[in-house]
Order: C-alpha cells, then sequence, then structure tokens
C-alpha cells in the first residue's frame, strides 16, 4: 500500500512543476473595465487568450483551451496517478485503468485541473512574450469551466515586469 493509503488519507499529487496557487499574495488588484489600458487576442492551435493590462503592470488573461488538449492533459493526469498508486495484487504503476478511475477519481481531477492550468498558463506567456515580475505573486487562477467535451477556459491575475522604452542613445542630447 501507498503512503497514503497507509495514513488512511487520500492521495495527493507532488507536482515539480512551478505552483500556480501561492499562498501568500503580496498585492491584488480588482479588475475594472473603465480602468482596462490595453486588449489583445492571440490564438495558437488549441489555445486562446486575451490578455487585458491594466495600470501598475497588472495583466488579466482569459485563457481558453480546445477540448483536444484539455483531453491530452487528462490522459496525462490519468498516467501520472496510475503510476503513482500502488494496488494490492499489482506492480506499482500497473493497476488497471478502470480501476484507478473508480477510486482516484478526485485526484485524477486535481492533477488534470493543475496540468491543464500549468501548460495554458504557460503557452499563453510564450504566445503573448509575457513576463510575470515573481512566480509568487500570481493570484489563484479562476476556473470557469473544465470539460472533456467544451475544454477549458480560465482567467489568471498578476504582475508584469515593468518594460523599459526603446530610447536612441543617438538622438539624445546633452546640454552643460
Amino acid at each position: 500500500a501507498s503512503r497514503c493509503q497507509r495514513e488512511g488519507r487520500e492521495f495527493e499529487p507532488h507536482h515539480p512543476l512551478i505552483s500556480i496557487r501561492p499562498q501568500l499574495i503580496e498585492r491584488s488588484f480588482v479588475s475594472n473595465p473603465e480602468t482596462s489600458l490595453d486588449v489583445s487576442t492571440a490564438s495558437q492551435d488549441h489555445l486562446t487568450v486575451t490578455a487585458t493590462k491594466y495600470p501598475d503592470c497588472q495583466v488579466k488573461l482569459d485563457i481558453t483551451v480546445a477540448p483536444l488538449a484539455v483531453q491530452a492533459a487528462h490522459d496525462k493526469a490519468i498516467k501520472k496517478i496510475r503510476h503513482e498508486v500502488s494496488v494490492p495484487g499489482f506492480r506499482k504503476g500497473k493497476a488497471p485503468l478502470e480501476y484507478v478511475k473508480a477510486h482516484y477519481g478526485s485526484a485524477i481531477q486535481r492533477e488534470w485541473i493543475d496540468i491543464v492550468l500549468q501548460t495554458g498558463f504557460e503557452s499563453a506567456l510564450e504566445l503573448l512574450q509575457l513576463h510575470p515580475y515573481k512566480e509568487g505573486h500570481i493570484k489563484r487562477p479562476l476556473v470557469h469551466s473544465c470539460t472533456l467535451e467544451q475544454g477549458a477556459r480560465f482567467s489568471i491575475e498578476f504582475e508584469l515586469r515593468p518594460t523599459l522604452p526603446n530610447i536612441d542613445g543617438k538622438e539624445l542630447q546633452l546640454s552643460k
């Protein structure tokens, strides 16, 4: 039996990836459409991102992930949970798929949503060429929906690293 089973608690996945669910958020802001400065939309094969930039380097990403990518994340979550559980009578990682789905459904669900959020967020940052100020200062994602049939929709707010304007040094003039 696994450590979780011996201790009588539910399976808890351990992610080596960056956590996008921080415990401490130093600064938050309220999304207000009247104060938004810039709205941009970008699309990739299985991802659509709308970025709304607010004052003080704040940004809100509304991310939509296609059903095909969500299905791939679900399969990855099942595979990960299956390899981590230990079922009597089977070698570790070799438990029947239906048994794992039936007994570890909530762990699969959590892992699946974590994978969708993580990969969707990383892809959105790469697509829009955005860089968060600090990884630990990302607000908890708001999941609007996550289904195999319709895909996933979620929003994440965070602070951007400030950008400096491009200045041509040849055009600068010094005065005495």
